[in-house]
């Protein structure tokens, strides 16, 4: 059977794609300047493609399911984009404004994959609706709905008092970038895993964000093992990973249990 060629479906019609080059094109000059060493530089870059990469499947799927899947993977990348650009704040990459800014345009791009996937028939069709929590006069600036968790905050806790632990300890090179690595994914799997539609993929990436506590943890007491950080040096970080760890089973449980 042809492909379905009509002007909905034309990748380069639809204003998401479009808007998702764009943040894309925003994203590169920022990542472009960061030391290869911090593992959010790869994860923007990767993540801010995978965006306009899926939409572009998207257009070529002939089942509806199919193309419902694409958009979500979109919609993952777009929050993984989010996570990403609040962790390049904490480690000292970018600036307030620019990470604003940036988190502005993937709400925006957020928003508009949701309206799509939901009003999909046989055809494209965007749909704006509302996505996360409303803005409040007066109260910080909230764009996505995983920005309200308190397990994501405590993350991205780990992540700043990583920044200072790392700040002190160039020398130890090799397995900071591993400890970097995990907290990274820590915070961008908390923040996909909440957003996307399915059950199943909550539960995924909450237990991939557990797995990379655990990481964290073990290269942490592994550093101190070999004299590379001393206990009271750690005591905060681990602290901070065993109410991540703890919340995100809770979380995970919760899940489990059946709708009454």
């Amino acid at each position: 059977m042809a492909k379905m060629t009509t002007k909905a479906n034309d990748p380069d019609k639809l204003r998401v794609y479009l808007k998702a080059l764009e943040f894309a094109a925003f994203c590169e000059p920022h990542v472009s300047s960061w030391p290869t060493r911090f593992a959010v530089a790869d994860q923007l870059s990767r993540s801010a493609d995978s965006i306009v990469l899926n939409l572009a499947e998207a257009t070529s799927l002939w089942t509806r399911k199919a193309r419902a899947r694409a958009v979500d993977q979109a919609l993952g990348s777009a929050l993984e984009c989010a996570a990403c650009l609040d962790v390049a704040y904490l480690r000292g990459l970018l600036s307030h404004e620019p990470a604003v800014r940036g988190k502005a345009r993937a709400s925006e791009i957020a928003a508009m994959l949701v309206g799509m996937k939901s009003s999909w028939p046989a055809w494209l069709k965007e749909d704006a609706v509302p996505y996360g929590p409303a803005h409040h006069a007066g109260a910080p600036t909230i764009f996505f709905a995983h920005e309200r968790l308190d397990v994501y905050q405590v993350s991205l806790a780990f992540v700043r008092w990583f920044h200072v632990l790392s700040s002190r300890a160039e020398a130890a090179v090799a397995r900071l970038r591993e400890i970097d690595t995990a907290a990274t994914s820590l915070a961008l799997n908390i923040a996909e895993g909440n957003g996307r539609f399915s059950e199943l993929d909550h539960s995924r990436f909450l237990r991939i964000a557990q797995t990379a506590a655990a990481r964290a943890s073990g290269h942490l007491d592994l550093a101190e093992a070999k004299g590379i950080f001393a206990a009271e040096d750690t005591q905060t970080g681990q602290e901070l990973l065993r109410r991540t760890a703890t919340m995100l089973v809770r979380l995970t449980n919760r899940l489990r249990q059946p709708a009454d």
